[in-house]
This record gives structure tokens, sequence and C-alpha cells, in this order.
């Protein structure tokens, strides 16, 4: 990890290139705040009216002991209950509950992008956090999805962290995002259990790794012990499309990026020859990004994503893409860093052009997706 800071950071700063670094970071940060700031006022709709109507206006003992259905996103639900018994429900506020951490959790991944990587990466996560269709739907809903996004950029980054330090802080920021995933999104720990899989192969955190991923395996059990009986109904749902054998291997990128940077309909992901292509686009991109080139750091990034989708395979589970938008963090890490290191390689010129040309390639292909 530490070799990811020193080869990819570039040699020597142009001021030019800071201002433009800068007004990267203010255009696309106001553009991410406004898109999801604006408009929480409209009424309820969808799935967000069975969530309040039947969780959050309930309380505490419908959501944790009623009947269970995914709609139930649980620590989101209890925080919505909390907040609208202390400033009253309103659609702003319970909306705020998803925006807020989703906008938290891409300043986090930015931030650390910046510091550890280098700023090119950093912006371009931003761009594809700011204009991907799908979070800009999801992350303004009154639901968990906000969320569950901020808990997987805390859980990455304090794993790379790990990997890079064995800082004991970063196991306790990788832990307790894990929880609190899992306790919004019930197959969030699939990715959680596996990144710690990952990281239990570093000696020096093994011990208390492994003591913390037990005691959290309990808490997770715990919270959802209720609705075991519940949870073979809920997988068994036709909400959408099971992932098909014959697409397996696609699937990682075909169920979550594709649909996230293309607008496909949410409800409806069925491979095809388009989505191939724009499959084998995005792994040509992952292909060149740092992070791949050390085993345990590639195994960081990709094997939540990985895990999921084949446990979902397995269940025969019915799969939307939002349910997988937590796994769009280490992803658009992936993109980012790959798009960022195949233009570091392709010109020599200053690091002003290669963002300029950076985001404007990558905003005409979602511009044209749209």
């Amino acid at each position: 990890m530490n070799d990811l800071a020193v080869t990819n950071r570039p040699s020597a700063a142009v001021p030019l290139g800071r201002i433009v670094i800068v007004v990267s970071y203010a255009a696309l940060g106001s553009i991410l705040c406004w898109s999801r700031l604006v408009g929480l006022r409209a009424g309820y709709c969808c799935d967000e009216i069975r969530t309040v109507t039947e969780y959050v206006s309930a309380g505490p003992r419908a959501i944790l002991t009623g009947p269970y259905v995914p709609n139930n996103h649980e620590l989101f639900n209890l925080l919505g209950w909390a907040t609208s018994s202390l400033v009253g429900e309103s659609e702003i506020t319970l909306r705020l509950l998803s925006v807020l951490p989703f906008l938290i959790g891409v300043g986090v991944v930015t931030a650390w992008l910046h510091v550890r990587i280098e700023p090119l990466s950093a912006v371009l996560f931003l761009f594809l956090a700011t204009v991907s269709p799908l979070m800009l739907d999801i992350s303004r809903m009154a639901r968990g999805y906000g969320l569950a996004f901020l808990a997987m950029s805390v859980l990455i980054v304090a794993a790379l962290e790990m990997e890079r330090s064995g800082s004991a802080l970063a196991l306790g920021a990788f832990l307790a995002a894990g929880v609190a995933g899992s306790w919004t999104l019930p197959h969030f720990s699939i990715a959680f259990v596996a990144t710690g899989i990952v990281l239990l192969l570093r000696q020096d955190v093994r011990a208390r790794l492994a003591v913390g991923m037990a005691l959290s395996i309990v808490a997770i059990v715990a919270w959802y012990g209720p609705h075991f009986d519940d949870f073979a109904t809920s997988v068994s749902q036709e909400y959408g499309v099971q992932i098909e054998t014959s697409w397996l291997v696609t699937a990682p990128i075909d169920q979550t990026l594709v649909p996230a940077l293309t607008f496909l309909d949410d409800t409806l992901v069925r491979p095809n020859l388009a989505s191939l292509l724009w499959a084998v686009v995005w792994v040509l991109l992952i292909a060149s990004s740092p992070f791949l080139r050390q085993p345990r750091t590639a195994l960081i990034l990709c094997s939540g994503v990985v895990t999921t989708v084949v446990a979902f395979w397995a269940a025969s589970a019915y799969v939307a893409p939002r349910f997988f938008s937590f796994l769009l963090v280490p992803l658009f890490m992936l993109v980012a860093t790959g798009a960022a290191s195949i233009l570091a390689r392709v010109t020599t010129r200053p690091q002003i052009l290669r963002t300029i040309v950076a985001v404007s390639a990558l905003a005409v292909v979602a511009v044209l997706s749209a």
C-alpha cells in the first residue's frame, strides 16, 4: 500500500494544475450537493411510502420484531423514527438521513484518494459519484441506501488503511462500518465478512480482527434474530431478475457498474451484447488501477463485490441494481484510479490536461449513456 502513494503521486505540483484541481473539486462538489438537496420537499413516492407508514411511524417494535420485508432498512428506519420523534416527521427530515450520509461517504473516499493516491483519481471518483443516475435517484430517497453507501465508504477506506499500517483506529472504523451497514442492509454483511477474511491474511492484525469480527457477527445475528423465519420469504421475492449462470462472469460489472452509469431500468437488468460491451470497457479501465498491482489491495476492493454477486446467484435471489448500490464504492475507486493511470501513461503533458481530458471523456460517456 505504501508503494501506491509513492508511484502514483505527481513528482512536482504545477500551480495552474492545483488551481484546476481546486476548481474541479468546487464545481463537482457544488453539483453533487445541489443535485441531492434540491426538491426534497416533494411528497413520498413508491417504497418511501411503505417505509414511512409501516416502519418509521410505527416505531421500534415494528422495525425490529415485526414482519420482515426488504423495504425494512432497519438502522435507517430507527434513525428516522428517533429523528421524527425529536423534530417532527417530514419529507426533508427523512430524506436528509440518506442524503447527508451519502455526501459524507463521497467526501471520505475522495479525501482519502487525494491524500493516499493522487488528486486526479479523487476528482474522477467524485465525478462518478456525482453523475451516476442510479445514485442520483436512490441517494435522495427516504430509505437506507445513502447510509449503506457511507458504511461501505468507511469500510473500504479503513480496510485499505489497515492493510497499509495495521492501525487500531482503522480496525475500529472497519468493524463499526461493517455492523452499521449490515444493520441497514442484511446482504451488506456478505461484503463485510469477505473483506474481513482478506484482512485476516495480515498477521499483525489477525488476532484483534478475528475477535472483532466474531463480536460483529454476533451483533448482526442478534439484530436480525427476530426475522430469521422471514428471510427465506424475502429472498424469494420476485422483484428484479435472477443472475443467469451463463452471465455470472460479467455479473459483478453488468449488475452494478453498467446500470449505475447507463441508467438502465432499475428493476430489470438482463445482460445482452450492449451490456457485455459496456462491461469490457469498464474492465479495461479497472485493469489499469494501481490497486490491482498488489494482491491484498486487489482482494480488498474486489472480494466484497464478487462474493455478494455469487451469493445472490447461488441463492437464486432476484436482483435490482439498487440492491448492490453500496458496491459502487470500491468499483468507482477502481475505475477512477484505472482511468487516471491510463491517462498518466499515454501523455506526458501537465496534470491540467489530464484532468480536463479525463473529466470530459467520462462526461461524454455519462451524457450519451443517459
